[in-house]
């Protein structure tokens, strides 16, 4: 496994740029989905040429200690993808998301209050900005749910 690790990155990487090149093409809007179509064939294509590129790399191999929070990462996004989006709307399940790997990937003590505000205002700021982007600025239309 370690011999193909990043090349199992790449193609994971692949599949979710498919992913979401699939649920956008193939929407019951197809008009309301012209920038994740966008996006995704962006991502989709520099995936392909990252995964090329893989094999002509000669610098040393990941070992699983550094792949493990990268596999969290991708659970998180499937999660987020097909469960919270659905259920909590884009923006709340997205703040919920950037919150938790934040938090994970973060190397401030979890019992430290100043690093917890740091991480509330981090997201809250991020949240805000990608909502003024996608919803006042692009006019996109994000899943609604149960939240925003």
């Amino acid at each position: 496994m370690q011999k193909y690790q990043t090349q199992f990155m790449m193609l994971l990487i692949l599949l979710f740029g498919c992913v979401v090149a699939f649920q956008s093409f193939f929407s019951d809007y197809p008009a309301a989905f012209l920038f994740p179509k966008i996006i995704s064939v962006i991502l989709i294509g520099f995936a392909l040429l990252g995964f090329v590129l893989t094999f002509n790399d000669r610098k040393p191999l990941l070992d699983m200690v550094i792949m493990r929070p990268m596999f969290f990462g991708f659970i998180m996004m499937f999660i987020l993808i097909y469960g919270a989006l659905t259920f909590l709307g884009f923006y709340s399940a997205s703040y919920i998301f950037l919150l938790i790997l934040l938090s994970y990937y973060d190397g401030k003590s979890h019992q430290d209050v100043k690093a917890w505000l740091q991480r509330f205002l981090v997201s809250t700021l991020f949240m805000v900005v990608i909502y003024l982007l996608f919803a006042l600025l692009l006019k996109v239309q994000t899943p609604s749910g149960l939240l925003l």
